[in-house]
């Protein structure tokens, strides 16, 4: 439907209460009645296929007009639930910064037990190969050696009991647009995300990855 002929129809449902709208939309249920039994059976005769025409044009407007009825009572919906969602956002924003503040303290805490464990597991291993190299330059077996301790990572183990897992995601943002290839130039955020995701290399374009939290 082309904007400006709904607009019109809107304009013209603006100027009438939702009443008026509502006795509009019950006229056009008998119009289209009328209208559509006006459809011809064949077009032989090119007076035909004019008046057919000018019907086809006709239908088209009514539509379009009857479209802008509709746009109009959904109008104060749309405002509805846009200050619905307005309100919520408000409400919930103190949450949502706390939601994020804590997710940062939870990921810099997993990243820090988890480096620790890596490096008392590298400790053990170290310990490990010097006993095995040790045991071979006297000639002794190497079998009876105790495998490695293996160290277990306790933010991991805490993570797991709080049903909360951590994942990659891959960010991006445009250095040089100048660079960007024609499918990219509008800059489509979704367009270059979902590539970036699937590991295109795009020029101009910087990617990185972020640890998120995920909740099971």
């Amino acid at each position: 439907m082309h904007p400006s002929k709904i607009a019109a129809g809107i304009e013209q449902a603006s100027h009438m209460g939702i009443q008026d709208v509502d006795d509009k939309i019950e006229q056009m249920a008998v119009e289209v009645i009328e209208l559509s039994s006006q459809l011809p059976a064949k077009i032989e005769t090119p007076e035909q296929l004019q008046d057919a025409a000018k019907l086809e044009k006709l239908f088209a407007t009514k539509i379009k007009e009857y479209e802008g009825y509709y746009e109009a009572k959904k109008k104060p919906l749309r405002e509805y639930i846009n200050n619905l969602i307005a309100e919520f956002k408000g409400k919930v924003k103190p949450l949502e910064e706390a939601k994020q503040k804590l997710s940062s303290l939870i990921i810099t805490a997993n990243a820090r037990f988890r480096k620790e464990a890596e490096e008392k597991q590298r400790r053990e291993l170290e310990k490990h190969e010097a006993k095995v190299e040790k045991a071979i330059e006297k000639g002794k077996d190497v079998t009876a050696i105790a495998p490695p301790k293996q160290i277990e990572n306790v933010g991991a183990g805490a993570m797991k009991e709080a049903g909360v897992s951590t994942r990659k995601i891959k960010k991006f943002e445009v250095t040089d647009a100048n660079l960007l290839p024609d499918q990219y130039w509008m800059q489509d955020e979704k367009k270059i995300g979902a590539a970036v995701r699937a590991g295109v290399d795009i020029p101009g374009v910087r990617v990185w990855e972020e640890e998120i939290l995920s909740n099971r």
